[in-house]
């Protein structure tokens, strides 16, 4: 029975740990996103009041050099959660391995 009571409650932690790395993967994911769009729209504003002003210079960072920095940051994000859930599967799954073993030792 406490085996039992002591598996549910090391399950449940392991979902709300991977549910925590989701919530906190989306939110990471939604901030990027938005830092994206504000720089787009100050990339556009900048070109419009250069034209506005008849200056005609390249601007230092491109759009797609903006988009490719922008994909390369958000693989390293997926990469990164993927990892940190796997490696906390790992420790989840360690520790029960080590528990379970105490109880069969004890039984």
């Amino acid at each position: 029975e406490i085996l039992a009571d002591f598996m549910i409650i090391s399950h449940e932690a392991k979902l709300k740990a991977v549910q925590d790395a989701t919530r906190e993967a989306e939110i990471t994911i939604l901030r990027l996103q938005e830092e994206n769009e504000l720089l787009k729209e100050q990339l556009n504003s900048e070109t419009e009041n250069s034209k506005s002003l008849g200056n005609s210079f390249e601007m230092p960072v491109s759009n797609k050099e903006l988009t490719e920095k922008y994909q390369l940051l958000k693989e390293f994000v997926s990469k990164y959660i993927v990892n940190s859930s796997l490696e906390k599967k790992k420790a989840v799954d360690s520790a029960k391995a080590q528990i379970i073993a105490r109880y069969e030792t004890l039984s």
